[in-house]
């Protein structure tokens, strides 16, 4: 009797956290045994205009992992490809901490275009949407790097001057809305969890339904400003149902 309770009660336990896992989809938690590591299932990405490369590793204090990012003016991102469907996942949470925002930044211009921080969140391209010049430059690239480019992408920065909640399209193209979910100097230095609805985001600022999500990616730059950034990023992961309120 006692064996059969303990059965039906662990099936109902595994049961339950089956479901559970299929409420979150955790794209990483940068575990601290990883820590002094480039973050395992990442890639790097450069720029062929920035000499000097961002560093990224996996840091750890008090038994928690984080990933760590250090710009001295430099520029280079990193990005890991996944497949997740923003309607039936729409809820993305993560927690940040910067160290200072960019003094000379300045969220409308090129030379202006450096951040402490910035969270992307690309989405699969479609070929309508496609100019004829851009369709070349994909062709360029995916030619050289065997690499398809994605599509638009909603980068959630840690704004310099730009209003947070406000948005505005990257100066270099806006296929990229920049969106200010932190702003100024104010709270440098404090960890702060963050929330977006990235499939009401892509309506609002692409319209219609929006692809698949097919990358994240992880970027802290000073390349155009020289200046110095230091910025950590931890727990990003995407919910099927609301999990809180944000600001």
């Amino acid at each position: 009797m006692i064996k059969t309770i303990f059965s039906i009660s662990l099936v109902l336990l595994l049961s339950f956290g089956a479901w559970a896992a299929l409420d979150r989809m955790a794209i990483d938690e940068f575990p601290a045994v990883h820590a002094g590591s480039f973050p395992p299932g990442w890639n790097k990405a450069s720029f062929v205009f920035s000499r000097k490369k961002t560093e990224y590793a996996i840091a750890e204090e008090a038994g928690n992992g984080f990933l760590a990012a250090r710009s001295s003016g430099s520029a280079s991102c990193i990005y890991k490809e996944i497949a997740i469907d923003s309607k039936e996942f729409p809820i993305l949470t993560w927690k940040w901490k910067v160290s200072r925002t960019i003094e000379k930044g300045d969220e409308t211009t090129k030379a202006g275009d450096d951040y402490a921080a910035r969270l992307y969140v690309s989405f699969e391209h479609r070929p309508e949407r496609t100019s004829v010049l851009e369709a070349l430059e994909r062709s360029v690239v995916k030619r050289v790097y065997g690499k398809e480019l994605p599509g638009e992408a909603l980068v959630y920065v840690w704004a310099n001057r730009l209003p947070r909640n406000k948005a505005v399209p990257n100066p270099d193209t806006s296929r990229a809305m920049m969106i200010a979910v932190e702003s100024g100097p104010e709270k440098a230095g404090k960890w702060f969890l963050e929330g977006r609805n990235v499939y009401e985001d892509y309506k609002k600022y692409f319209g219609g339904e929006p692809p698949r999500i097919s990358h994240i990616g992880i970027m802290t730059d000073t390349d155009n400003t020289g200046e110095e950034a230091e910025a950590f990023y931890d727990e990003i992961v995407f919910h099927r149902n609301a999990v809180g309120n944000f600001r």
